[in-house]
């Protein structure tokens, strides 16, 4: 099996498409400003030791030499083995608050992308584990069902923002039903067995009042919930965009620009109802530490799955093209060659 281990590298590949048409628009730029400067016969008089071709021979030995070295570090991997893999872990969901809210900047460079960021880290954590993602804003739906692969779950992370749920709101209630639901798809109902975490990032601003019951329910069912508070107390303007693409802020009725607070009261109690805990994002690495403390204390769950072993790793030799090319490129001049410049000279 071929894969990439960092894939996200090839993504610099799109970059050489610009580089590509900017060398064209260039080299159509300097014949015209040259017809304009002199004649046919002046100006290949002039240019009689200048190879255009070896010119864009040069370029596209440097262009082929930087998509190799994007290719070394993506790191191309064969899997010589494939071989069946016992994972002992619990089930995590993962709810993010993805309200208009969640755009304000009181942390910076925004709640969600501080959101994003943390949960992003918070993955590399919960390797053994199996993982789901659910969206809120108004409504509630289902991202990603439980699956082990993490990188799935960062690929779906990656894509969020706040037009992903039209309906603008809170419903942290719906989100806890949802991710309840999810839990028993993927394995049943699970009793009074301790294997199972949900963990709410959000602001707290719920417009509904049933998320204190619902977390005590999923408590009841065996599902720990956990609540991260993202803002901060004294809170935040709403950024909006208008149709002329001037960013405005959220107004009341009034005229007044609205304030997003962080709701810690409700998290703390749904925390609480959920038999969880609450934390702060702000607490960064180590609450990431604390709340994976917290997650090995669940009931472990022994499964099965597929991994492929004893990759081969192939970016040595993009590495060696890279250099190779690079070192030909050095060595090439955009001078004309001496038996080109002799052959030139016979026929005239």
């Amino acid at each position: 099996m071929l894969n990439f281990e960092h894939d996200h590298w090839l993504y610099l590949l799109f970059g050489l498409i610009p580089l590509l048409l900017l060398f064209g628009a260039t080299a159509r730029w300097r014949n015209k400003a040259l017809k304009q400067f002199a004649e046919p016969r002046m100006a290949e008089s002039l240019l009689k030791d200048h190879s255009s071709t070896r010119k864009g021979l040069r370029f596209f030995l440097m262009l082929l030499a930087i998509a190799s070295l994007i290719l070394a570090l993506a790191n191309l991997r064969m899997g010589a083995k494939k071989q069946t893999v016992k994972r002992e872990g619990a089930d995590i969901m993962l709810a993010v608050d993805l309200s208009r809210s969640m755009l304000a900047e009181d942390l910076r460079p925004s709640r969600l992308d501080r959101s994003k960021f943390f949960i992003a880290q918070l993955l590399r954590e919960l390797r053994n584990d199996k993982v789901g993602l659910v969206v809120f804003a108004g409504n509630a739906y289902l991202q990603m069902p439980l699956t082990v692969d993490s990188r799935a779950a960062l690929m779906y992370l990656n894509i969020l923002d706040t037009d992903v749920i039209p309906r603008q709101g809170t419903a942290i209630g719906e989100a806890i039903g949802l991710a309840t639901e999810a839990f028993e798809q993927g394995q049943g109902p699970a009793g009074k067995t301790k294997n199972r975490a949900l963990i709410i990032v959000t602001d707290g601003e719920n417009n509904e009042g049933d998320a204190v019951d619902l977390a005590r329910k999923a408590a009841e069912s065996g599902i720990a919930v956990f609540t991260v508070g993202v803002g901060t107390v004294k809170g935040a303007p709403i950024p909006m965009s208008t149709r002329s693409g001037v960013v405005d802020y959220k107004r009341d009725q009034e005229g007044n620009i609205v304030l997003t607070k962080l709701n810690e009261t409700m998290l703390q109690e749904i925390a609480a109802a959920g038999n969880g805990k609450y934390y702060h994002i702000s607490g960064g690495t180590q609450t990431i530490k604390d709340i994976a403390t917290a997650l090995d204390q669940l009931d472990k769950q022994t499964g099965e799955s597929f991994e492929y072993t004893d990759y081969r790793k192939h970016f040595p030799v993009f590495l060696a093209i890279a250099l190779v090319l690079l070192l030909v490129e050095f060595l090439l001049t955009d001078r004309a060659a001496a038996w080109w410049k002799r052959i030139n000279l016979l026929n005239t």
